[in-house]
């Protein structure tokens, strides 16, 4: 019977651990947005709009969503701000840096992501003189 009553509560104790610790990761993935509803992109406080501007947004939402979690815990100060204005008014916040990784803000939502083709695409936008 003790057996029974220690093995049981061992199986508590091990599910209670994992319900704890899938609530506390953050998710593997952040939202993607659907370039259809994209209604404008500030980048550096230049405002670009989808009538006149659809490949430059179309290309730094494609970085966005094909960037994944960044998990570790670094910073360095962001070089660009990259506000992305949806449709519903919604806005998700970039604070760009040329390191690799960037902090987003969505909404209550703060994360950061990591794409090596933003940084690039940054570091050029410097060179040419337009950052």
């Amino acid at each position: 019977m003790r057996k029974h009553v220690f093995a049981t509560l061992i199986c508590v104790i091990f599910i209670g651990f994992y319900v704890i610790s899938i609530k506390s990761f953050p998710a593997s993935s952040h939202n993607k947005i659907d370039i259809s509803n994209v209604k404008s992109l500030e980048l550096n406080n230049k405002k670009y709009t989808m009538d006149e501007d659809t490949p430059l947004i179309s290309e730094l939402v494609s970085m966005y969503n094909e960037a994944p979690l960044f998990k570790k815990d670094a910073g360095t100060t962001a070089s660009h701000e990259i506000i992305i204005e949806l449709d519903n008014g919604k806005k998700i916040d970039i604070w760009a840096t040329t390191q690799g990784f960037h902090y987003v803000t969505e909404g209550d939502k703060s994360y950061k992501i990591s794409s090596n083709r933003l940084s690039k695409f940054l570091r050029e936008l410097i060179n040419s003189g337009e950052g």
